[in-house]
């Protein structure tokens, strides 16, 4: 099961206009049994001419687009972190054993589906192995999301969006959005997750109080513990 920060993350990049799948396990069989040798907790593919119309153009957040490629497959490998541990995934980091590293990248590219040809599939994991982007025909990149900042993630150039930036593009711009533009006071859907659902009544812009209390409190809610 995934965890919150996992479907927070997911249903964030999915009103940005991303298809995306959480807990995707790599698997290593061997000796009679299939262990899993790395998990990616989101990844997620955005075509090139995605948008959302409902009488206007539903608002994506500048945090993510100012790393996207226009034009082109972008792909978001994401590293979600909601507690204090802020490690980032062994395949992006250097040391260890680098040919395992680059055939579990080699895994995830293939999985993908936009390459058959091994070589380019090589090349591709090879990219990402050693920058945490892969700039070809299609952009795919690691991107950081958490609920503290990483020093790991930035001593390695991967961008950053923390869970509280997410609460509060969805609190001030994407469940006010309606309202801003004098279409509805709200959307609400029935058979969202119930967390997405509880964190869009938590972020109703018709309930009283400031923007931030309504950012601790979904954060709060995410992460199973107050935020001060």
């Amino acid at each position: 099961m995934a965890h919150p920060t996992e479907t927070l993350v997911r249903w964030y990049l999915r009103f940005n206009g991303y298809l995306g799948v959480e807990n995707l396990v790599v698997h290593e069989p061997g000796a009679g049994a299939v262990p899993q040798g790395a998990e990616f907790d989101v990844v997620a593919v955005r075509f090139p001419f995605s948008r959302e119309i409902a009488d206007f153009e539903l608002p994506r957040d500048t945090r993510l687009t100012a790393f996207e490629k226009p034009g082109v497959v972008n792909v978001v490998i994401a590293e979600v972190k909601g507690g204090r541990d802020t490690t980032i995934n062994a395949v992006w980091r250097a040391g260890g054993d680098d040919a395992l590293q680059l055939a579990r990248l080699g895994y995830l590219v293939r999985w993908l589906g936009f390459y058959d040809n091994e070589a380019v599939i090589d090349q591709v994991a090879a990219d990402l192995r050693r920058s945490a982007v892969s700039d070809r025909e299609h952009f795919l990149r690691a991107v950081y999301f958490g609920a503290r900042h990483s020093q790991q993630a930035e001593d390695l150039k991967i961008p950053q969006i923390l869970l509280a930036d997410i609460a509060s593009w969805i609190v001030t711009t994407r469940a006010s959005c309606w309202r801003d533009r004098d279409v509805a006071k709200r959307s609400c859907h029935d058979q969202w997750e119930p967390l997405i659902k509880n964190i869009w009544n938590l972020a109703d812009p018709e309930l009283p109080g400031p923007a931030e209390a309504k950012v601790r409190a979904i954060l709060a809610l995410t992460l199973g513990r107050a935020i001060p």
